[in-house]
């Protein structure tokens, strides 16, 4: 299971739980600071262990490196705030829904 947060000071954590023995320690909490790359997260969606992608209020979606936490890649998608993500099985694909009633 995954959860995935952001607050308004642009702070985003992200959680991902497995179900283990209980002989197994390794936990993980991940931080990431959106402060200079995007207005308020909408909208997270995971593609395998590698990749986030995240949209957000000012129609920004980008492509996270999920190990380094660095953008990979930036669009504007829309011109207003991004509400859905999807992702293709392949990750060659995705699907956004903006309130500016378009799908990208």
């Amino acid at each position: 299971m995954e959860l995935v947060a952001g607050s308004y000071e642009q702070v985003l954590f992200g959680f991902r739980v497995h179900r283990e023995p209980a002989t197994s320690g390794d936990r993980e909490v991940l931080l990431l600071n959106l402060a200079n790359s995007q207005g308020t997260v909408t909208c997270l969606k995971f593609y395998g262990s590698r990749h986030l992608i995240s949209g957000a209020e000012d129609g920004l979606i980008c492509v996270w490196d999920a190990k380094k936490w660095e953008c990979l890649k930036s669009i504007k998608a829309h011109k207003g705030h991004v509400t859905f993500l999807s992702i293709h099985p392949s990750g060659k694909l995705a699907l956004s829904v903006g309130t500016d009633k378009t799908l990208r």
